[in-house]
């Protein structure tokens, strides 16, 4: 299961799709469970649905790092190279991320900066984290430009069919 997974692979990055509502209090207890196991993992969240809510995941869940608010393909493959300190956080389109994660204090243009969220606690309200988001860029993704998924990477490939997620955007 998932705490085996997470307890064997220690991964760098944990990303986790969202893309139906009905799942969302799921995707943020699969992002607790994952922080509490891999606390210096990047835990990550996109789809359909929760992409298009602003910083409310990263409020409502304080184990998660940064949300994609668009296509991912793009997003993901930069913020592993993030990972990799191969590129600076900030100079990746189409996320909401904490701002606590930034190395530095200088923030480029054109970030959008968002204070606005609050946490209610014992003596009223206060802003819980400052959060950016860098503009969404919308890109033509042409998915011929993608390679072909590598079968042979899942164990056993052959014996059973892998879960692999096709549509794009909302299937309803």
């Amino acid at each position: 299961g998932l705490i085996k997974s997470l307890n064997t692979a220690k991964p760098r990055i944990i990303g986790i799709s969202n893309t139906f509502s009905q799942g969302y209090l799921e995707t943020l207890k699969i992002a607790k469970i994952s922080k509490q196991i891999c606390n210096s993992s990047l835990i990550i969240c996109g789809g359909e649905h929760i992409g298009n809510l602003g910083p409310i995941p990263l409020i409502e869940c304080e184990y998660l790092d940064i949300i994609v608010k668009s296509e991912g393909e793009v997003p993901v493959r930069e913020l592993l190279e993030y990972s990799y300190s191969k590129k600076a956080l900030y100079e990746i389109n189409s996320i909401i991320f904490k701002k606590k994660l930034l190395s530095t204090e200088l923030i480029p243009e054109p970030l959008i900066i968002s204070e606005l969220p609050i946490q209610l606690t014992d003596n009223g309200y206060k802003i819980k984290d400052v959060y950016l988001e860098n503009p969404n860029k919308p890109e033509t993704i042409d998915l011929n430009d993608f390679p072909f998924l590598k079968y042979d990477l899942y164990q056993d490939y052959l014996s059973y069919p892998p879960y692999i997620e096709e549509s794009r955007g909302c299937a309803w």
